[in-house]
């Protein structure tokens, strides 16, 4: 060691050589670790990525981990995965723009008793005419009824009814509505039926209305058979629906007074006995206190009326 060396040693302080040596490795580690630090800022700067379509990335057949970066796409999916189920809402997911609630499914009423009162109400007026009540004669006066309220009432009676699935009550309505419009147009004067019978034709009126007679008795009498697992009093009424027409068929053909007046009597009490089942089907679907017994032939069967394959029907 020369004397230059020595010197240098000597000028440095004895307590400073350990830490100028603690500092230059120190110094050397830093730049030899300075790619790596380099690297790991690299790792962590956040760059927005173009979007990529992560299912469509698929790693190398070997089955090495792929880098991959997370977009917004991928952050979206991964934060709702990690987020709770909501809870269920009373909603529906249409295609629609409008969210969609549950329908409520609508009740319909029970167009029965409508159909009924049409029916009373007209062959009571119809009944009274045929038994001269107060030596009345001429019965064009129940046109009006006919057309309104036992025709077009009885008529929209029997559309209901198919709306809540009565075939029988929607057939009965219906042919009854028809009958009576039929009837009003008979009477009504411009249509010009009752003048094609007069002169020496006069004679055959009677006939003619005896055959229109016969053919709604054969139509009473179908609906009659229908009515052995409805009710007592729906059987009732279509038995005095069908002496009715029987002996206004008969009165007709043989023009026979008191067969006649025998038939207005048989109208009269279909007409009571229909007011009283449809006071009996009003009160039930209003769930009034005072509910009138029908005599049910069935249990299955809902009033007197209304039944439908041997099941409840709750609409009507």
């Amino acid at each position: 060691m020369n004397s230059t060396e020595r010197h240098d040693r000597s000028t440095i302080p004895t307590g400073l050589s350990p830490l100028l040596s603690i500092q230059s490795i120190l110094r050397l580690s830093l730049l030899a670790m300075s790619p790596t630090i380099e690297n790991l800022k690299n790792t962590f700067v956040w760059k927005k990525p173009e979007p990529v379509d992560c299912d469509a990335e698929a790693g190398p057949s070997s089955g090495s981990p792929v880098a991959r970066t997370i977009n917004d796409d991928d952050r979206t999916r991964i934060e709702e995965r990690a987020a709770p189920a909501p809870a269920p809402i009373a909603r529906t997911d249409t295609r629609d723009t409008h969210p969609a609630f549950p329908v409520e499914h609508r009740k319909f009423g029970n167009p029965a008793p409508l159909g009924l009162f049409g029916f009373a109400a007209t062959t009571l007026m119809l009944g009274l005419y045929y038994v001269n009540a107060r030596d009345i004669t001429v019965p064009n006066m129940v046109v009006g009824m006919a057309f309104c309220f036992g025709g077009l009432a009885q008529l929209l009676a029997g559309m209901w009814e198919f709306g809540v699935g009565n075939t029988f009550g929607a057939t009965v309505f219906s042919s009854y509505g028809g009958f009576w419009i039929a009837y009003a147009i008979i009477l009504f004067p411009p249509s010009g039926i009752l003048d094609a019978f007069s002169g020496d034709k006069a004679d055959e009126l009677s006939d003619a209305l005896g055959i229109f007679l016969m053919v709604w008795f054969i139509v009473s009498l179908i609906f009659f058979f229908g009515t052995f697992k409805a009710s007592i009093v729906m059987s009732t009424l279509l038995v005095f629906v069908c002496m009715g027409y029987l002996l206004l068929m008969i009165g007709q053909f043989r023009d026979q007074i008191s067969v006649l007046k025998a038939g207005g009597v048989f109208c009269c009490l279909a007409a009571f006995t229909a007011f009283y089942i449809g006071a009996a089907e009003l009160h039930a679907s209003a769930g009034a206190y005072c509910l009138l017994p029908v005599g049910n032939l069935k249990e299955t069967s809902v009033h007197g009326l209304c039944t439908k394959g041997g099941k409840k029907n709750e609409g009507a």
